[in-house]
């Protein structure tokens, strides 16, 4: 999570792609790659496409796939907001929230109708 932290913004919300694999009851993040929010918001967030498919082509070569997404939220809880969870209806994976600047963060999935709070594990 530290390596994150050193690469996320207070000035507009930072975003970017959760790369690694899905198991049978849980998601194994390998790795991230930030991506540049096009909207360049500090309430908001779009990945670029660019990023996007980068991205995707990068973790196909290693044998993983996209498996999340995060994004901070400047000075508010690390909650989905209603636009977050109109993007989970688009985006069915995990999305990593982290509240800026306490470094706070929560992850969420929408299942079903029900956006429900995932358990974090972090491994060295």
């Amino acid at each position: 999570m530290n390596s994150i932290f050193d690469t996320i913004s207070s000035e507009i919300e930072s975003c970017g792609l959760l790369i690694g694999v899905f198991r049978d009851t849980y998601v194994e993040v390998i790795g991230y790659r930030d991506a540049t929010n096009i909207l360049r918001s500090r309430y908001e967030f779009e990945i670029d496409p660019k990023d996007l498919i980068k991205t995707y082509a990068e973790a196909k070569e290693k044998g993983l796939e996209i498996i999340g997404i995060y994004h901070t939220h400047i000075n508010h809880p690390p909650i989905p907001s209603k636009k977050d969870i109109e993007g989970m209806e688009l985006w069915p994976v995990p999305w990593l929230i982290i509240r800026i600047p306490t470094r706070e963060y929560t992850a969420w999935m929408l299942c079903g109708e029900k956006v429900i709070e995932m358990r974090i594990k972090l491994l060295d």
